[in-house]
């Protein structure tokens, strides 16, 4: 077989992922002049670049120029790998009408080359146009028999008609050349179209065995449990599920998986795996981009905030600063509006790890650059009353006021609070029943002005504001009944009547506690994750919630944001064994490697084993010696844990201990096989 040209290290990622539908052409260009005045050549659509990054604009003009050179200058095999470069350089970037004309004429110019045939079968599919991609999928194995690549993309074009028994035909005969997952899928799918899940569970097991990562393939495993009745392993698969699709193996496309020639191109595939929360493959794309483009403000931003999902505070930290040495627009008036959103993210961030010293420093920065951010003046204040710098936060509340005075209550309670601490009571005072003036029903806020009121000396007003705050509104008897709700297992009228209680009074923590619970029990976490953070937001050192909140990013696989919540919690409560072993357990087997730190998840579980007895506990010491790359020692351990499990007859744990033993003896460090199992070892 030929292989493509050496221009075509640039073309073929967003095929890969699956690019569908095409981005419309303007007007056809004249066709340009033939290498063999014998073939006539088609007019190719001109795609309309507007818009597009001038790198893409540039490839296109680059590849389009070594097209429509006269037509001595070159060969038939030459031209036909320059018309197949420019239709890969229209795959990249979803031109798909224009990629299939340049490949249609590269196969005018070699019509019996099975690369020409391939990707005109190859670029139909892309297009949906499944009958025409099945004629040249065929005859492209005409040409090259032996490719399990058109195979099994043939395999699938035909599944995607409702022509399972053709689909099955080439799915199998593929498997004859060699096994792929790609194959063991499609037999898996057909199974389950017809009914027999036990089958279509082999196949979907052989093929998740082969590509692991592919968790598209848990999802139709899980199904097929379902309908076999096993709900525990369909829950298992289910849970661990995501959007990875399985890939085919492809002499032609593969080896161009992660090429490419502009930044834009690697943007675009960072923003597809944001949106799958794919967010180690949205670094590494970031990255990319970066390296084309290294003063590139957005993508120093964007590689940022993906470094914050996977739990990465620090990577993050310095992404933005290295942003800040190397950024330019060219123009010093956006440079500055680039700069001031950068350090106002890094002083977020900065205050997320409690370094308040440092956010000061950038938040100062940000509005020394753009001084109308109201949002990073009352970040800085806050910080600098959280930093014991009161008369600081004091003059920046005053300017909050001036400039924007809808956000007087929450400025005013937030000046009083620093006045206090000041010794100021009398303006205190005053900021306080000013506050209270504008929501004399804000429960929450009359129970701060009880706390100053009592720190400044007067019990007598303290007590009358606090019989204001703790007035009955019919929330009391609305938690009652869903108390009562509850214990009768009827969680969705216990929702109700919290929901109703939260109408009454938005601010009080209990009824948003109990709702972001009630949720977690209904499994609704995307809705509970924010209903705990509402809580925390009001009472830092509130444990359930906190647990609550960590419990439900685990359940929705979100292990970064888990990590950095972890961090956070163990600060407030860092002798809270439970949450201890959580973050050992995340930090030594969490199914994505940046969230994963061997050595500290060993100083944890040492900490952790020297002061709590527990099977399980060792164990996650034994996995943390695994994941700081200690195998023997992790061995040693297992087989201990073993033995000691086999003398109390706990027979359950010495088969789950033994299934992990056989992993680290094959010198491969553990991995939690689903959300639930980092949680029920470690929050049993």
């Amino acid at each position: 077989m030929k292989t493509l040209g050496p221009a075509l290290g640039c073309c073929l990622a967003l095929a890969i992922l699956g690019v569908a539908g095409c981005q419309k052409a303007t007007e056809p260009s004249p066709a340009p002049a033939r290498p063999d005045a014998g073939v006539e050549l088609l007019s190719v659509p001109h795609p309309d670049l507007r818009g597009t990054d001038p790198g893409v604009q540039e490839q296109v003009r680059e590849h389009r120029e070594r097209v429509e050179r006269p037509g001595g200058a070159l060969d038939a095999e030459a031209a036909a790998r320059a018309w197949g470069d420019l239709g890969l350089v229209y795959v990249l970037y979803d031109f798909i009408d224009a990629a299939e004309v340049c490949f249609e004429n590269a196969r005018r110019l070699e019509p019996n080359d099975f690369r020409w045939l391939y990707l005109l079968g190859y670029s139909h599919k892309l297009a949906g146009e499944l009958d025409e991609a099945v004629t040249w999928l065929e005859r492209s194995l005409e040409a090259d028999p032996d490719s399990v690549a058109a195979m099994l993309r043939l395999g699938r074009a035909y599944f995607d008609l409702g022509d399972h028994r053709t689909a099955r035909r080439w799915f199998e005969r593929s498997l004859e050349t060699r096994f792929s997952a790609a194959a063991a899928e499609g037999l898996g799918k057909i199974a389950a179209a017809r009914g027999d899940h036990a089958e279509a569970v082999e196949h979907f097991t052989r093929a998740l065995a082969e590509q692991p990562r592919a968790n598209s393939l848990r999802y139709a495993l899980g199904q097929s449990y379902r309908r076999l009745g096993r709900t525990e392993a369909a829950e298992r698969e289910l849970t661990a599920s995501g959007d990875v699709a399985v890939s085919i193996p492809d002499p032609i496309v593969s080896p161009l998986a992660t090429a490419g020639e502009s930044a834009q191109f690697f943007l675009i595939q960072a923003g597809e795996a944001m949106d799958d929360q794919s967010y180690e493959a949205a670094v590494a794309a970031y990255e990319r981009a970066l390296e084309k483009e290294p003063s590139s403000f957005s993508t120093h931003r964007s590689l940022s905030y993906a470094l914050q999902k996977l739990g990465d505070l620090d990577g993050a930290i310095r992404t933005l600063e290295t942003g800040l040495e190397r950024g330019t627009t060219g123009d010093p008036a956006r440079d500055d509006g680039e700069r001031a959103e950068l350090y106002r993210i890094l002083g977020g961030l900065e205050a997320l790890g409690e370094r308040d010293e440092a956010a000061i420093g950038h938040f100062h920065e940000s509005l020394r650059l753009d001084s109308g951010q109201d949002g990073v003046r009352m970040k800085l204040a806050n910080a600098l009353a959280r930093s014991g710098r009161f008369d600081e936060a004091v003059v920046e509340y005053t300017a909050l006021l001036a400039s924007s005075p809808d956000l007087a209550p929450d400025v005013l309670t937030r000046r009083a609070t620093a006045l206090v601490n000041l010794g100021r009571g009398e303006e205190a005072i005053a900021d306080f029943e000013r506050a209270v003036g504008e929501r004399p029903d804000d429960r929450r806020l009359r129970s701060r002005y009880a706390d100053a009121l009592e720190r400044l000396g007067r019990p007598e007003q303290a007590a009358r504001e606090r019989r204001l705050a703790t007035r009955d509104t019919g929330v009391s008897a609305l938690l009652d009944r869903a108390t009562a709700a509850l214990n009768r297992d009827q969680p969705e009228e216990a929702l109700r009547h919290l929901s109703t209680a939260e109408a009454l009074e938005p601010e009080n923590p209990v009824v948003l506690y109990q709702r972001a619970s009630v949720l977690g029990h209904l499994e609704r976490c995307d809705e509970a994750v924010g209903a705990f953070r509402r809580v925390i937001d009001r009472e830092p050192r509130h444990a359930g919630a906190r647990q609550g909140e960590i419990v439900c990013l685990v359940l929705l696989a979100r292990y970064g944001e888990a990590r950095v919540r972890l961090n956070e919690a163990l600060r407030i409560f860092s002798r809270d064994a439970r949450l201890a072993h959580l973050q050992a357990r995340l930090l030594a087997t969490a199914p994505e490697t940046r969230v994963r730190d061997g050595e500290l998840a060993l100083a944890v579980a040492q900490r952790l084993a020297a002061n709590v007895d527990g099977l399980r506990i060792r164990e996650t010491l034994a996995l943390a010696h695994a994941e700081n790359g200690e195998l023997a020692r992790a061995v040693e351990l297992q087989r201990e844990l073993i033995e000691e499990a086999r003398r109390r007859g706990e027979t359950e744990l010495v088969a789950d201990f033994g299934k992990k033993l056989e992993r680290l003896e094959r010198g491969e460090a553990w991995t939690a096989r689903s959300p639930r199992e980092i949680l029920d070892v470690a929050l049993r």
